[in-house]
């Protein structure tokens, strides 16, 4: 009797790959020391073999735990990894075992991934705080939300994970296998972008697929095809003898499926099953067709398990066992014992059932051998299409009950989204068959999803229905005006998940004044202007300002008692008001943040208080630009102190703390970094905000630090923002810049060996930077650091060269501070010239060098002057002012008692000149007379 397909057994086969075994236990050895994740990308075309590593590096964890546990089965060459990560104090390594597979809907939102991530390295004791915070948020979907709490509370929840996850690698390395990651999509992005660089230690990454992923900083490999002795390999330990197909037959079947496991495990499984022989594939004829003649061969209907690999080719996205059998017609424990037979096979992947998490388990198709099945056995079976319809009418049959029995019939029919995740995976699986059904009839049952879900903010559910309408077989079908409502919307998501450039990129393929609704043409307007705003996109922006402004205007007209107009209004204004800021009119800013405080009025402080605080913290930041602290104490204390009411919204909490610590660094410096401290607290935890707000803190943090001259500690800080916005770059370089000019500034004072070289790279690097955002107010801030590094060093050339560059800048947009810099290095130079005149005995020409250098510097003190009184770098002027007269009273201390007195008399003739005020008057005479006393006494 010919045995039968189903008792043969693949999973324990592995062999080849000699190089990613080894590259995966050198991760495994270098991750127990890592401060960050390490990641392993391995790509190649369908049936190369990817989905079987990842099996075997499951196996090899199993194994290895083993080996840390002592036990007498360990395998003795994994002994030495073992040893060596027991003596980094790991005790466990955790594993996804049944594989991250991005065909699965559930991951396909972030809150998915996270769950799938848990349900299989978490077990029962860990995450719960997690588990907890998820539900919670999940029940929060059940109200309207604004916007941006909605994306508050998704932070936080990142937050409680990325805690509990830093909790587990303590003591265990992690490691995460993501297959067929070319269908990941939006999540995918987010995991490359967000997730990963911020998941920290101990942490083994391996992501596989057919295509390579461009955006992926990691080694990557392609699989290539496999070796003659490996294909012998499989061939033989599947039982196969000499007889039935030899060594030189295995080769050439080899060359002729270029290699691909998948296919030489086909060709075994057919000779196993059949008693037909080698030479039929081999022969001319049937090599043509090759991947035709053996799923033909192979399944033939004459067995449920043949009949099971059909249907799993077409409904094929979750292969649940209750679904199957539901498709079947058989009751559920024999299709649970017929899954058993199939899973054992490398073209089925199974998961199995967790009780722990109420996972039922899964059986699906290798990718390769569903298109096998679909190309080649369906048109034969169903050449008309009717039992492919009618596989996928039994498909929402199925979920319909499902959804029905555990939510309501409104759900069911797809009236209304789901109560919970779970759910609402089940939805979008019954949307799909709907679709594949009748694309007509499910385009109309996803309009009114997405409706319901935006109308919720539920933004994960609205990605999940925009990919399901992306996908290639159902985006063809779609009409000219279907596109343009999709690009709308998937705009309108990413705004409100705060992807503004990708938002705009969706946008600009529609036409946005005419819109289906009114309101919502405002709305997008509105949001518009922040996007405009976060790109510096100033004019575009005032322009949509005044749209939307006047779109508002003229619905409120309409709608009076409209609540959410007025708040939008509001929030249209203060948008308005940060596009003047943007713009250095602070105190055109001011007046449109006073008009949103306007547009407030009368709405239910419940209603506005997160956008009033937002208003309220805008105006505190205009009065500590203009200098008048008390007043800018005032309305950020307000501000700090409504936010604190405000348990969900540690973002903005976050904001207001940076912005108090921005106005105490004008006075006291230890209380400064202690706001600062608090932003850190809560931007700082990985994948809580972790972007903008988290560099914003990490900035102002290294540069009290600086100016504490705790140089270590501020580098440290900086450097860790500069990764930041180094792995941000699509939103733009502008704070790139400024963190590299801060850093470059921490290594100018540090002067170590080799510090002077860095610094001068990294300025060099912030102006192209900034050049590239058109900020010229910071090209010339490098521009002047540079010139000052060169002067310090007493390089004349280079100095005179940088300093030339800063200074029609630095006139274009009249910037005293910058100016008093320019001075100061200018006198300095000549301070150099005067000592290099002093050695050679030219005494003088070295007096006059040293007369004009304190003259210079009075320059720089009246600049210095001019910038605290229009309130532009007011703080940093005075730093700088207090600067230069301690590097003139040092100068006065260092010549001879003879000259001190021709020196004092022309600096306090030139003091007089400038007229500093009441406030400045005195400072002069004090050190003119300290540096007489001085004189005196030595003569």
């Amino acid at each position: 009797m010919v045995p039968s397909l189903m008792e043969t057994n693949t999973k324990g086969i592995f062999v080849g790959r000699k190089s990613e075994r080894e590259d995966f236990h050198r991760l495994l050895r270098s991750s127990a020391v890592s401060d960050k994740h390490l990641t392993y990308h391995l790509y190649g075309g369908g049936g190369t073999g990817k989905t079987r590593l990842l099996e075997w590096m499951v196996n090899d964890v199993h194994l290895l735990n083993q080996a840390l546990d002592g036990s007498d089965m360990a395998d003795v060459d994994l002994a030495p990894l073992a040893e060596y990560l027991r003596a980094s104090e790991i005790e466990q390594v955790l594993v996804t075992a049944d594989l991250v597979d991005f065909h699965q809907t559930g991951v396909h939102t972030i809150f998915g991934l996270l769950d799938e991530i848990v349900r299989q390295i978490g077990g029962q004791d860990r995450f719960r705080k997690f588990k907890d915070t998820t539900k919670d948020f999940d029940r929060s979907l059940e109200k309207e939300m604004d916007p941006s709490q909605r994306n508050e509370r998704v932070e936080e929840v990142k937050r409680v994970f990325a805690e509990e996850y830093k909790q587990l690698t303590e003591t265990s390395i992690v490691v995460l296998l993501f297959d067929t990651f070319e269908a990941a999509g939006w999540v995918g992005e987010k995991l490359l972008g967000e997730l990963l660089p911020t998941i920290g230690r101990r942490t083994v990454v391996v992501v596989v697929g057919r295509q390579k992923v461009q955006s992926l900083e990691s080694a990557s490999h392609t699989l290539d095809a496999l070796q003659d002795v490996d294909a012998i390999g499989i061939v033989r330990q599947r039982g196969l003898s000499e007889q039935v197909i030899t060594d030189k037959q295995i080769t050439d079947a080899n060359d002729l499926v270029d290699g691909r496991p998948i296919y030489i495990n086909l060709i075994a499984d057919w000779l196993i099953d059949s008693e037909g022989a080698i030479a039929e594939i081999l022969s001319p004829t049937s090599n043509k067709d090759l991947g035709r003649t053996l799923v033909e061969r192979i399944l033939r209907l004459r067995t449920p398990e043949d009949q099971a690999i059909l249907y799993l080719a077409m409904v094929w996205r979750l292969g649940h066992p209750a679904l199957l059998a539901y498709l079947l017609e058989k009751p559920v424990d024999q299709v649970t014992s017929l899954i058993q037979k199939l899973q054992r096979f490398s073209f089925i992947k199974y998961r199995a059932p967790s009780p722990e998490t109420d996972f039922p388990g899964s059986c699906l198709l290798h990718d390769e051998m569903r298109d096998l099945v679909a190309q080649y056995c369906w048109p034969g079976f169903d050449s008309g299409g009717v039992r492919r319809r009618s596989l996928f009418n039994l498909a929402i049959e199925y979920y319909e009950t499902l959804l029905k029995e555990q939510e309501s019939i409104e759900v069911a029919r797809g009236e209304r989204r789901a109560s919970n995740r779970e759910m609402r995976n089940y939805q979008v699986e019954w949307l799909y068959y709907q679709l594949q059904f009748d694309f007509e009839s499910g385009f109309k049952k996803l309009d009114g999803l997405f409706r319901d879900a935006a109308r919720h903010r539920d933004l994960a559910f609205c990605q999940q229905l925009l990919d399901e309408i992306r996908r290639k077989e159902f985006w063809e079908h779609l009409t000219h005006e279907q596109r343009a409502e999709f690009y709308f919307r998937q705009g309108l998501v990413l705004a409100r998940r705060g992807e503004y450039g990708e938002a705009e990129n969706f946008w600009k393929r529609v036409v946005v004044p005419n819109p289906a609704s009114r309101k919502y043409n405002a709305t997008a307007l509105q949001v518009w202007v922040e996007i405009c705003g976060e790109q510096r996109k100033i004019e575009q922006g005032l322009e949509y300002a005044k749209r939307a402004e006047k779109a508002y205007q003229d619905l409120l007209v309409e709608h009076p008692a409209d609540l959410t107009l007025k708040q939008e209004l509001g929030e249209t204004y203060n948008n308005w008001g940060w596009l003047l800021r943007l713009q250095g009119d602070l105190a055109g800013a001011q007046r449109y943040y006073e008009r949103a405080l306007d547009a407030y009025k009368g709405l239910p402080e419940q209603e506005v208080v997160k956008a009033k605080a937002r208003t309220l913290n805008n105006i505190g930041y205009i009065y500590k630009k203009n200098g008048d602290i008390a007043k800018a104490k005032s309305y950020c204390g307000r501000a700090l102190h409504m936010r604190k009411d405000l348990v969900d919204t540690p973002y903005e909490l976050g904001l207001s703390y940076i912005t108090m610590g921005s106005i105490f660094e004008e006075e006291n410096l230890e209380k400064a970094k202690m706001f600062y401290e608090d932003a850190l607290a809560i931007f700082g935890d990985p994948l809580a905000g972790g972007g903008d707000g988290l560099g914003w803190v990490l900035i102002a943090l290294g540069h009290v630090h600086r100016r504490l001259n705790d140089l270590e500690q501020a580098l440290k800080l900086l450097k860790q923002a500069q990764n930041i916005y180094e792995l941000r770059a699509d939103k733009g370089t502008g704070d790139l810049a400024i963190v590299l000019n801060e850093i470059a500034c921490v290594y100018r004072e540090r002067r170590k060996p080799n510090d002077v070289e860095v610094a001068a790279r990294l300025f060099q690097k912030s102006i192209e930077l900034a050049k590239a955002r058109g900020d010229e107010l910071l090209v010339a801030d490098n521009l002047v650091n540079l010139g000052v590094l060169h002067t310090r060093q007493n390089n004349k050339p280079e100095a005179e060269k940088y300093l030339a560059e800063a200074k029609p800048l630095i006139d274009k947009h009249n910037i005293h501070y910058f100016r008093s810099w320019l001075y100061w290095a200018e006198g300095l130079l000549k301070w150099q010239e005067g000592e290099v005149a002093e050695k050679h005995g030219e005494m003088e020409k070295a007096r006059d060098n040293f007369l004009t250098a304190l003259l210079i510097y009075i320059e720089a003190t009246a600049e210095c002057v001019e910038s605290i009184k229009d309130g532009n770098l007011g703080r940093r002027a005075r730093r700088q002012y207090r600067h230069v007269l301690d590097e003139i009273d040092r100068w006065l201390n260092l010549r001879p008692p003879h000259e001190v007195s021709l020196y004092v008399a022309r600096l306090k003739e030139k003091w007089a000149e400038k007229k500093f005020g009441v406030e400045f008057e005195s400072d002069m005479t004090q050190i003119c007379d300290n540096a007489l006393a001085v004189a005196n006494l030595v003569e």
